[in-house]
């Protein structure tokens, strides 16, 4: 719509008009090339989204309200190897349905203990009581534009503070040589972005690795929930890993900027616990957004799995996470319909996590004493993204 209506305001148009301006064509040579791109998304661009829209309208009558790869022909088969492929494990269905079980009771009888613990009336029923904290005033930012810049140096304070202790927990070899920075997610792209995301440092190191906030609405920014958030995006999560990846001059190039989710994700994951086991949540309310948000990617292993292996419903699937998680209903609606179309992936992040906490559980068993926590996430990272089967055989 935007590019048929108002092109000028496209991202597509503004980049092409940035980059022209940069070049030492003159004006009568500009004006001739922006008028040549305007005629080509006339003429190409736009039918052909039209044409796609038309398709996809048309096919939408052949939809099935069955949204599990169970229905299709070889279906289970298929849904196995989605897992095998997301998860770079063999582990089957049932395994990781049962697993995510367990660790959402675990995780959510710790926030109960919590809530009990801190005298919180209902704290039995975890979710009406952090959906409270969530609307609490000490947990917002001000409807103001100014918060906007608040929260995006609250992020940047939060990063260096726990960048200051790194030290202690990585060598020299893992610690980036540039800073994260915080940026606002471009304002044309946040009706639709995520919350939050990190993009790597370019190559040639002109731009710094970044970690994008989403800021269209304050009232969805809540600070108990923000370190955890840091942690995982930036330091020591993405950023430590997608850094230390690219300079690993030894590997190929293709090594040091390949990605295996269950690898970058399982990374992240894990050091938000490293973070809550090294006492970076300064008081509880943080400490309860670590376990809200390990809460909601266990819940993912088994709506992923109900969905594609156990035959669960549309309405299955969005009940159960009502019922276990804290996250709003639409929220929950757009991440089950994420699972339908994207069979095995959600479970990549648990399962990264747990597959690297046994690595190191493992290794201080074995090693008792002599188990160094830096030679591990030395092990770890400076052989680049593997598949965890990889990883694991690097480590014995």
């Amino acid at each position: 719509k935007q590019l048929r209506d108002e092109p000028n305001r496209s991202p597509l148009v503004i980049a092409f008009l940035d980059k022209l301006n940069d070049t030492i064509c003159s004006q009568e040579k500009q004006n001739e090339l922006i008028s040549r791109l305007l005629e080509i998304l006339k003429i190409y661009i736009v039918p052909a989204y039209d044409r796609l829209l038309n398709i996809l309208y048309e096919d939408l009558s052949n939809a099935t309200t069955d949204h599990g790869v169970w229905k299709l022909p070889n279906g289970d088969k298929y849904y196995k190897l989605c897992l095998e492929y997301h998860t770079t494990t063999n582990m089957n269905p049932d395994e990781i349905h049962e697993l995510g079980k367990k660790h959402v009771e675990r995780i959510q009888n710790e926030m109960r203990n919590i809530l009990k613990e801190k005298q919180i009336e209902s704290w039995h029923d975890f979710r009406t009581t952090i959906t409270n904290f969530e609307h609490d005033i000490e947990q917002k930012y001000e409807n103001v534009e100014e918060s906007r810049t608040k929260v995006l140096n609250d992020y940047q304070k939060m990063i260096e503070d726990i960048d200051n202790e790194m030290d202690k927990y990585f060598s020299s070899a893992c610690r980036p040589a540039t800073k994260c920075v915080v940026e606002r997610i471009p304002q044309f792209k946040e009706a639709t972005a995520v919350a939050a995301h990190y993009f790597p440092a370019a190559l040639d190191g002109k731009t710094p690795g970044t970690f994008f906030v989403n800021l269209r609405d304050i009232n969805e920014v809540v600070k108990f929930k923000m370190n955890t958030l840091a942690y995982h995006e930036a330091v020591p999560g993405h950023h430590f890993q997608r850094s230390v990846a690219q300079s690993l001059k030894h590997l190929p190039f293709f090594r040091r900027i390949i990605s295996f989710t269950a690898y970058v994700e399982g990374w992240a994951l894990y050091t938000e616990q490293l973070a809550a086991e090294k006492g970076f949540h300064k008081s509880w309310y943080s400490y309860l957004g670590y376990l809200d948000a390990q809460l909601f990617r266990s819940c993912r292993l088994v709506v992923d799995t109900g969905i594609h292996w156990k035959r669960w419903s549309r309405e299955q699937a969005i009940n159960y996470l009502i019922e276990n998680t804290c996250l709003k209903k639409q929220k929950i609606i757009t991440e089950v319909e994420r699972y339908f179309v994207y069979p095995g992936q959600a479970c990549s992040y648990m399962i990264g996590c747990q597959v690297i906490l046994s690595l190191r559980e493992k290794a201080q068993t074995v090693l008792g004493d002599k188990f160094d926590l830096k030679q591990f996430h030395d092990v770890v990272l400076l052989n680049g993204s593997l598949p965890l089967n990889m990883l694991e055989k690097i480590i014995d």
